[in-house]
């Protein structure tokens, strides 16, 4: 089963749960073009360096607090392209196993952040790419 992307230890009054749905759950319906499946401790500075906030303070005051959260496949492939350190901050249990199908191979950032997330996650599944 999935875990959370537990959120319960994060004071933010504005945004207290995370998930398409805000179950705390990484799961999606067809309208969420994001695919927000991936659970992430997410990091003070990301919303910033994925381009979503226009500046920290824009970040602090409209965005999630830091912590877990559930984020776009790509928002995970660009920052990974970026910070291949982010991979530690994946939620292995908390991440939907959708990403095995939803990333697309032929695409090298999106085949990176496919395999960081089988590497870190021990996941051996046939749609995990040896290599890219």
């Amino acid at each position: 089963a999935l875990a959370k992307c537990d959120r319960s230890t994060i004071v933010d009054p504005q945004y207290p749960t995370t998930g398409w749905m805000r179950e705390d759950l990484c799961t999606a319906s067809s309208s969420d073009a994001g695919s927000h499946f991936v659970c992430v401790n997410m990091p003070s500075d990301f919303w910033v360096k994925t381009g979503q906030a226009k500046s920290p303070a824009d970040a602090a005051a409209n965005w999630p607090k830091p912590g877990p959260w559930c984020i776009c496949m790509w928002a995970y492939a660009n920052y990974f392209a970026q910070h291949p350190e982010f991979s530690s901050n994946l939620i292995c249990d908390a991440t939907n196993k959708w990403v095995l199908h939803k990333y697309d191979v032929t695409k090298p950032a999106q085949c990176q952040a496919l395999l960081s997330i089988c590497k870190r996650c021990g996941l051996a599944d046939p749609a995990c790419p040896a290599s890219c």
